[in-house]
């Protein structure tokens, strides 16, 4: 079996879409999920399943159905996890400024010449064609950047969601564990 990390976008952010993090785990038991554990209460579950696209597909539905949450939530395998962070192109950056957009789908080489490079000074983007994660550097916080889920998500056709490389990091360590 192999071990995956679902990441969810806008989960328990703001007073929205609040779900405990002991009810959402226990949804990834119930379609199906072996040792579903979460790291920090914004949605990110590690579990392990030879059919991780239908446990996802289930807990999904079921955050719709019977808790009114419709969040997209993108799903990695702990190798692929591993090869965002040795591809960080950032890597001599502090890690909470360092924002990697993970997404649903690949990036187009038409949707790369979409994105606007100058649109938050002094934010720095690392975008290649055919990739599914999108890098940001932001020295004066992440909180800042206007590279937000909104423009990311219309920009480059495909729905995303950030972790900040410390959280990477430590979801890798906790898979390890």
């Amino acid at each position: 079996m192999t071990t995956h990390i679902a990441l969810f976008r806008s989960l328990n952010v703001g007073g929205k879409n609040v779900i405990k993090m002991t009810a959402l785990t226990a949804l990834f038991a119930e379609c199906g999920a072996v040792n579903a554990r979460a790291y920090i209460q914004s949605g990110n579950i590690l579990f392990e399943s030879a059919r991780a696209e239908a446990v996802l597909g289930g807990v999904s539905k079921a955050l719709r159905d019977d808790h009114k949450i419709d969040v997209p939530v993108t799903l990695r395998s702990v190798k692929a996890l591993r090869e965002v962070l040795a591809k960080n192109p950032f890597s001599a950056a502090d890690g909470k400024l360092v924002l990697v957009m993970v997404l649903e789908g690949s990036v187009s080489p038409e949707s790369t010449a979409r994105i606007d490079l100058q649109r938050s000074p002094p934010d720095a983007i690392h975008i290649q064609a055919n990739a599914r994660e999108v890098y940001l550097h932001c020295p004066n916080g992440i909180a800042k950047t206007k590279y937000t889920n909104v423009y990311l998500d219309r920009a480059l056709g495909s729905p995303s969601t950030g972790r900040n490389l410390n959280t990477v990091g430590a979801l890798l360590t906790l898979a390890s564990t």
